[in-house]
């Protein structure tokens, strides 16, 4: 079905190995008008070559493979159990989930957990891409995605694509999978034992360090694409690491940005650019630009490089010295580099590797979030109605002694909501009373007479409750001295401005740039702006993913009061059984990693940070959880 919609490859296609299966989905918006394509995810633990120790893998590889689906379209996703000694679930990564909030992937928000137990171990995910992009999925249970549980996602509009593009006066040739790159950190000891190690008194709050970068399954150096020299290519990239920012250039190429987290924007070019965790970025080559001193070599190099604040064994002054030493008694090189042939897989580039030519008249992004790319569609952030405040911390557990992550005074922990009938979910609570019931989120507020807003009360052990159709405004204020990737799911958001970049409020009002992952600076803010028009139980949370282990992540509840009415009136389309299934399953959920006891910090001595007043964090940061039962 590929062929229809993507011109051929003038020379064979090399086979990735861990890459190998290309899941097309469509043919052409017209043939599927009405129909729903269908797909299998088979998970599983085993080998991979090239890697050690088990990974978790989709239809035998890692990443898994890629899933081409069409906007509007109606997609049907088996996914599969095969994991022997533990539950799964996967998140549809910038998929808004529609009136299909169920979807989501997120084990007690959303649904139950898909067991290892015959005859429930599989769950039917069903739902309509709203965008087209550069999406991903991965696995949202335990660490299951720093594992290897990830894969890619195209959503095309292909002809209104090209279409809009031509008006800025940008097209190319090809967008292939050999040209789809996905950035990870590798672990080669199992996730669940470095988290073991993380979450101890004894780590002193640092982060797992990783023994390799990996690109599409690959170690440095084990990756070539072919490339004509003659076309056009759309790239697009994925930071799917669990803890590494990577800065993406190529060997004497400019980089013309084309889509960010799924928005289309008028095309601009750079000379490099950063993705943190879970952002994505499309771009093109076109090799007509290469530096002109790079011309006649049969190759040139990708490059994804760390940022080294980030690893506190890194010295500046060796750096062929590599991190630390890893499993495969090899130094960690803080660059990752892939060869983009001319000629054949086996042509290298015949420049030293640690000269590569220098672009002129290109510059480099304002900043890590990409805020001054402009937005190809014409929608504009509202004027807020509602308000948020999320404050992030990093402090000792007062009990156990570990440093652990705090959102408004709490440490986060997923609903552990049990029913006579089963295990079940806080959405499913909503939807479906009479089969799960359990302690519902009250709806707190409090007005804030500077910002003339009522603002939700929400914390990591509570959830934020936000009325239908709100423009909320969000402050991210992180106290700690890393960068953060907030992700929110359910939706994009408008990214009004950074401390990186404040004055982005004032120079692109009203057409911000919109992403579903938001970089908040170390020691520095965001402001966002969302419509809550999508109801449902979504996770708003950091996605390193050691972060939202030690408790970086909230619930916020979108329109509770229409969820309670969705099935009954049509605003949610109806839940496939296969998550009831789930839900009846005998098994025992651990959602805790220590139990259910609550994680209370220390007494916070860190003044909160200076910053402009009409992005000032207002709320009390320690208040009780309050719940009631649903009569």
């Amino acid at each position: 079905f590929q062929h229809s919609l993507y011109h051929h490859h003038p020379k064979k296609k090399k086979q990735m190995d861990g890459f190998v299966l290309v899941l097309t989905l469509f043919t052409a918006a017209l043939l599927w008008k009405g129909k729903t394509s269908e797909t299998t995810l088979i998970v599983r633990r085993q080998f991979v070559k090239g890697l050690q120790g088990l990974r978790v893998t989709v239809n035998g590889s890692s990443p898994g493979p890629v899933l081409r689906l069409q906007k509007d379209v109606t997609v049907s996703i088996l996914v599969v159990n095969e994991i022997f000694d533990d539950a799964t679930a996967i998140h549809w990564h910038g998929m808004t989930q529609f009136k299909t909030p169920y979807n989501d992937g997120s084990i007690g928000n959303a649904q139950c957990p898909i067991t290892n137990v015959v005859g429930s171990n599989n769950m039917v995910y069903k739902f309509t891409p709203q965008s087209a992009g550069t999406f991903w999925y991965h696995g949202h249970y335990n660490e299951q995605y720093p594992d290897g549980l990830v894969g890619a996602i195209i959503v095309n509009d292909f002809l209104n694509e090209k279409k809009i593009y031509q008006t800025f006066g940008v097209t190319y040739d090809y967008d292939i999978d050999d040209f789809f790159f996905l950035a990870a950190d590798y672990y080669a000891s199992p996730a669940s034992k470095l988290l073991h190690q993380y979450l101890s008194p004894e780590s002193g709050g640092d982060e797992p360090m990783p023994d390799a970068f990996i690109v599409n399954g690959k170690l440095s150096d084990d990756l070539s694409v072919i490339a004509d020299k003659s076309k056009i290519y759309r790239v697009r990239v994925v930071n799917v690491a669990a803890f590494s920012m990577f800065k993406i250039t190529v060997d004497g190429m400019p980089l013309k940005i084309i889509e960010i987290d799924g928005q289309m924007v008028v095309p601009f070019s750079v000379s490099s650019f950063v993705v943190n965790v879970a952002q994505r970025v499309s771009f093109l080559l076109d090799f007509s630009l290469l530096n002109t001193t790079l011309s006649q070599s049969p190759a040139i190099w990708i490059r994804f490089t760390g940022m080294p604040e980030m690893y506190p064994d890194y010295d500046s002054t060796a750096p062929d010295l590599g991190l630390r030493g890893t499993v495969l008694k090899e130094p960690l090189k803080l660059q990752w580099k892939g060869v983009i042939s001319f000629q054949n897989s086996s042509s290298l580039p015949d420049y030293p590797c640690n000269k590569p030519p220098t672009l002129t008249g290109i510059a480099a992004p304002l900043d890590n979030n990409l805020l001054q790319a402009r937005p190809i569609d014409s929608e504009v952030a509202p004027k807020p109605t509602f308000a948020m405040d999320y404050l992030v911390e990093f402090e000792e557990d007062e009990v156990s002694g570990v440093n652990r992550a705090f959102v408004n005074g709490q440490s986060f922990r997923p609903s552990r909501a049990n029913s006579a009938k089963g295990n079940s979910s806080l959405l499913l609570s909503y939807l479906l009373p009479d089969l799960f019931s359990q302690p519902h989120a009250i709806a707190r507020y409090r007005y804030d007479p500077t910002r003339q807003l009522n603002y939700s009360l929400g914390d990591g052990l509570s959830p934020f409750v936000i009325p239908f159709n709100q423009s909320v405004v969000v402050v991210f204020n992180n106290t700690d001295n890393g960068e953060h990737p907030l992700h929110f799911h359910g939706r994009s958001f408008w990214i009004l401005a950074t401390s990186d970049f404040p004055a982005a409020e004032t120079l692109y009002k009203p057409h911000y740039l919109k992403r579903d992952v938001v970089s908040v600076p170390a020691n520095g803010w965001a402001k966002v702006i969302f419509i809550s028009d999508n109801p449902g139980v979504w996770l708003l949370h950091c996605h390193i993913d050691w972060h939202v282990a030690a408790g970086m992540s909230t619930t916020v509840v979108v329109a509770p009061e229409r969820l309670t009415t969705g099935l009954r009136d049509g605003s949610i389309l109806p839940i496939h059984p296969s998550h009831l299934a789930a839900c009846k399953a005998p098994h025992a959920i651990d959602y805790g990693l220590d139990g259910i006891r609550n994680h209370r910090k220390l007494v916070n001595t860190k003044p909160l940070l200076s910053i402009p007043a009409d992005v000032s964090i207002a709320g009390e940061w320690n208040h009780v959880m309050q719940i009631r039962k649903r009569k």
